[in-house]
């Protein structure tokens, strides 16, 4: 076999060889280019999660700052309605003492007054006169 012969296949080969040593090169450059790509796009979604993330993080503190303040509103209303309850209180015992005195020393003045009326003999005269009468207008 000769040279000449051989030729056409040699070129064939080194087609081929050319061919594929080409076709690596451009998908090895390709797959650097996707890569790249994919690592930026990554890198910026990377990103706009820890922004979001942060922002949920922000909201978060906000609504638990605001649920914390309404149950300070909540518990310092609570403190106020029970003081005005006590205070309430407070004042309703002391009208019913300040009533039992009243009361205590009224009565207290008035068993004095009578006690005294009925020990002096004159009022007990005119007590006696003043029944008989009334016995005796009924009797007739």
């Amino acid at each position: 076999m000769e040279v000449k012969e051989l030729l056409p296949y040699v070129v064939a080969i080194l087609t081929g060889i050319s061919s594929w040593i080409g076709s690596y090169f451009m998908s090895t450059k390709k797959f650097k280019q996707d890569m790249s790509t994919l690592k930026e796009q990554n890198k910026y979604d990377l990103e706009r999660l820890m922004n979001q993330h942060k922002l949920d993080l922000e909201a978060l503190k906000e609504k638990h700052n605001m649920e914390m303040k309404l149950k300070d509103k909540e518990h310092g209303h609570q403190l106020e309605i029970m003081q005005k309850q006590h205070d309430n209180e407070l004042i309703r015992k002391e009208k019913e003492l300040e009533d039992t005195v009243k009361y205590d020393a009224m009565g207290g003045l008035f068993s004095n007054i009578m006690n005294t009326a009925m020990n002096n003999p004159k009022i007990q005269n005119q007590i006696e006169k003043e029944i008989t009468k009334a016995f005796n207008q009924k009797g007739r």
